[in-house]
């Protein structure tokens, strides 16, 4: 509030002077970073993956949305056949070609990414809950060109004004209605600030007293989610579509970190380390203040959780999306694909779909306990460690080494003590924060589709008309 508005772009330079001496560099083979894996069975000595920095531990070096799935030693590992790619020999692992696919590295490739973003409109779209969308291109997707200044946060400001608009001006600094995506590339500046001011943010809770929270230590359900082969749809598409090109959409980006956190009571950190190693865009300033938030420590609990089924509600409501990264789902309608243990056997059948063998069971099946459980654990913090630190309204305070005390939002679901948005006196043992079912993915209301359901839909319908 009260500041400036920020400095028009700088013009583009005429010409750059080379440097006296080119410093000494290191080739990516000479770094041990340019070898690509071996499969194992193809000849090589199996120990490609761990060389390259693959993660072995859950075979992905296959890309999510391969062929079909081995459920061996109680992990899943996706197989493809042995190709050769680009020349290569054959059964070594291209496992960047998708990246490669999908982005075009460059300030040239910046510049027609923001281009696109703007003339298609989905900027002045971004505002409401289109931008929500992962079958459709509704998100910008410039962040490994800001990540790696192939183009300027002041380019970008300067050009979503000037498709709204609003040129700058305005009491809101020239958002208007803009406004929801501005304040998402304001808080990357956010989130350097934060990272500078306290650098132990992507390794310890900023929260100290959630250094005590109790975790889950499943390291198959660990496996599972970065493989993509959780068994819930939602997830896995947006899992495989992060290893396939290394990018996935901020909206999928919660529900994949909702379901690791509120649902596999796993730490934030394991998310956070895995981010780093596969987003394109990785930011360890953006990852670690978002994972912080998501993980219950940070300066701002996220009020929020996404379910990992009806999530698909406001992102994927036709299926198209999972439809494109889980192929053995795609004949399935929309009121199961993402849901499809709940699928009559009858429509299993005829899609050729067996769970456990063409796509994975479901590594967890009560999510409600989950819930419950990950949200007494928080509440065994508070209610522990924490309880010192535990502000009459519910929030939570922390002493800065400045000796400033400041105030930590906190989710309402644990303001143990306080009255909640409904009215109700809130318990600290009931959750409150959960997200909502539509008709398709409510199994209560939907239409079922069954051979049975549908024959007494007839006879009901006959009766009604009185010919029977």
């Amino acid at each position: 509030e009260g500041l400036p508005a920020p400095a028009p772009p700088l013009p583009a330079p005429k010409r750059l002077r080379a440097p006296p001496a080119w410093p000494r560099s290191l080739a990516l083979t000479d770094l041990g970073l340019g070898r690509l894996p071996m499969r194992k069975g193809s000849g090589g000595s199996g120990a490609g993956d761990a060389a390259a920095g693959m993660p072995a531990a859950a075979d992905m070096s296959d890309p999510p949305g391969a062929s079909g799935w081995d459920q061996g030693g109680g992990l899943w590992r996706l197989q493809s056949s042995h190709v050769a790619v680009h020349g290569q020999s054959r059964g070594k692992v291209d496992w960047a070609s998708g990246i490669r696919r999908t982005w075009s590295v460059g300030e040239e490739g910046a510049q027609a990414a923001l281009a696109a973003f703007v003339e298609s409109g989905a900027v002045l779209r971004f505002g409401g809950r289109q931008r929500f969308r992962a079958d459709e291109a509704a998100t910008a997707a410039i962040s490994p060109h800001l990540r790696f200044g192939e183009i300027s946060s002041r380019q970008v400001l300067h050009a979503v004004q000037a498709a709204s608009g609003d040129g700058g001006g305005g009491d809101d600094g020239g958002s208007g209605r803009c406004g929801a995506f501005l304040r998402r590339l304001a808080w990357r500046d956010l989130a350097y600030w934060a990272l500078w001011r306290f650098p132990s943010l992507p390794s310890a809770p900023f929260r100290p007293w959630f250094e005590h929270q109790r975790w889950s230590y499943d390291q198959q359900a660990l496996h599972a989610w970065q493989a993509g082969a959780t068994g819930y749809p939602l997830v896995d598409a947006a899992m495989r579509q992060l290893w396939a090109t290394g990018w996935i959409p901020n909206y999928l980006r919660h529900v994949v970190a909702s379901f690791l956190i509120e649902y596999l009571n796993l730490d934030w950190r394991h998310g956070l380390r895995w981010f780093d190693y596969t987003l394109v865009d990785a930011d360890v300033a953006i990852n670690a203040f978002m994972w912080q938030n998501g993980g219950h420590s940070g300066f701002d609990q996220w009020n929020f959780v996404m379910h990992p089924v009806y999530a698909a509600k406001s992102c994927d409501p036709d299926g198209a999306y999972v439809r494109q990264w889980i192929p053995a789902l795609a004949p399935l309608p929309a009121e199961y694909i993402h849901c499809p243990w709940d699928a009559p056997f009858a429509l299993r059948a005829a899609s050729r779909l067996v769970l456990g063998r063409d796509y994975p069971a479901r590594i967890l099946t009560g999510l409600e306990a989950a819930r419950r459980d990950s949200h007494a654990a928080v509440m065994e913090v508070r209610r522990g460690p924490a309880k010192d630190n535990v502000l009459p309204s519910g929030h939570e305070w922390l002493e800065l080494d400045s000796g400033r005390r400041v105030c930590l939002i906190t989710r309402e679901d644990y303001r143990e003590g306080t009255v909640g948005r409904d009215g109700e006196l809130i318990s600290g043992d009931r959750v409150v924060t959960r997200q909502t079912a539509d008709l398709k993915r409510d199994p209560r209301r939907r239409e079922r589709t069954d051979t049975a359901a549908r024959a007494m839909a007839y006879a009901l319908g006959e009766h009604a008309r009185g010919r029977c």
